[in-house]
């Protein structure tokens, strides 16, 4: 019994570590896919900005947490390189 509990207690410490919580999905997604739907939504936005509300409102989002999306992006160096490389609308520099 001990075994078993020890082990399972290393399985979890092992998926925290790697940063899986253990909860098979979810409505957070993976980093490098939060970085591929900040892309997709900016690219949707910047070829209709007029439909700004509606781009956001099929993606589930709301401006305060697109917003969010895109703050944590630039906050991480390969979030930032996932959502350059992801963008179909190349933004000026």
């Amino acid at each position: 019994m001990r075994v078993a509990l020890l082990s399972l207690l290393l399985m979890s410490l092992l998926m925290v570590a790697c940063g899986d919580s253990g909860g098979g999905g979810g409505d957070t997604p993976p980093a490098p896919d939060k970085a591929v739907k900040a892309a997709t939504i900016a690219d949707e936005i910047a070829a209709s900005p007029d439909q700004m509300d509606a781009i956001l409102k099929k993606h589930g989002m709301t401006m305060e947490e697109f917003k969010a999306l895109i703050f944590e992006v630039t906050e991480d160096e390969a979030l930032s390189e996932a959502y350059e490389a992801a963008r179909k609308v190349k933004t000026p520099e």
